[in-house]
């Protein structure tokens, strides 16, 4: 599953959140799992890599409140272990701050890098 962007895959899941405590009903969000190259990564890279992302998966017709970026190495295991990098796309680039957000309206949404351990700078 997914589709094959050179040495990225996607592999896109509709993600509702919800209802539990701090989340009271469904949010619509989306997790892509991008295959990224075995090499090392700027903060920078990662975030061009998300927004190009961004992109595609829109262009599928799908709207959420927010959507996560999980970036994975060939020989990681997605989902069974830490992903190599993410970055959240979301109000104020803050996940949580989706609860609040029309979905599809992205006018108040922003890039925010989680973690980079790919051992980029």
């Amino acid at each position: 599953m997914g589709e094959k962007i050179g040495a990225i895959r996607i592999d896109i899941r509709h993600v509702p959140m919800g209802p539990f405590p701090g989340f009271p009903h469904s949010i619509p969000r989306c997790i892509v799992n991008i295959r990224i190259p075995d090499k090392p990564l700027t903060d920078e890279e990662l975030l061009e890599i998300a927004a190009e992302q961004k992109t595609r998966v829109l262009s599928f017709g799908k709207h959420f409140n927010a959507m996560a970026f999980h970036m994975w190495f060939a020989k990681q295991k997605v989902g069974r272990e830490e992903a190599a990098a993410i970055v959240d796309y979301a109000p104020g680039g803050l996940w949580e701050d989706a609860i609040d957000a029309p979905i599809g309206d992205y006018s108040k949404h922003s890039f925010k890098l989680i973690h980079n351990r790919t051992g980029g700078e």
